[in-house]
């Protein structure tokens, strides 16, 4: 099997399999991740790793297939590879392209998008402004609010350019609850702004 059908298999395909067959599989895309990992590594797009390379670290790096135990942990593993592989940070290509869209968010958002050498120009404040929107995405209205999110993240990080990464996350997790709040009493739950 190619790698992209491995990526492809459901539940039903992967309890199907005998331990040695998913072994295979997991090893296979083990492989894959490791070298997309250090072709991330090695571009340096972000120092500390795109998006999907601190997940991957997260969940506990690649380790050997054969410190699995069992089909349980294969079965782990595989998903975790399979989340790595299919989002779009894993790859060098997909993770410059990331970079450039949070670049030209954060400065529409501060209303900076014609300006050059602004503060969104600076690849490592970049940096860390995407850790704090990976830190803010566990919230469930981050999706529905995506642009309240972009515009509020980038007028903190403009009013307080001295501030921590844990300040300017907290700043702006309470604006957005504050404005989410008002908005919830003025209208109700309301989606226009969805971008």
């Amino acid at each position: 099997m190619t790698t992209q059908q491995l990526l492809n298999l459901t539940q039903r395909d992967l309890e199907n399999m005998t331990e040695k067959e998913l072994r295979k599989t997991v090893s296979t895309l083990r492989s894959t991740s490791r070298k997309r990992y250090e072709r991330l590594q090695k571009a340096k797009v972000f120092k500390s790793g795109s998006t999907a390379a601190k997940e991957l670290e997260r969940g506990g790096g690649l380790p050997p297939v054969k410190t699995l135990s069992d089909k349980t942990e294969l079965v782990n593993e595989y998903k975790r590879y399979r989340k790595f592989l299919k989002s779009k940070t894993s790859t060098v290509k997909g993770a410059r392209s990331h970079k450039e869209k949070l670049r030209e968010a954060l400065k529409k958002g501060a209303g900076l998008e014609s300006e050059n050498n602004t503060i969104f120009d600076n690849d490592e404040q970049l940096e860390q402004y995407s850790d704090i929107l990976d830190d803010l995405e566990d919230s469930n209205i981050y999706e529905l609010y995506y642009k309240k999110f972009m515009e509020t993240l980038a007028a903190t990080i403009e009013q307080n350019p001295n501030k921590s990464k844990a300040d300017i996350e907290k700043i702006v997790r309470d604006r957005i609850d504050e404005w989410y709040e008002e908005r919830r009493r003025e209208n109700g739950i309301y989606t226009s702004d969805l971008v």
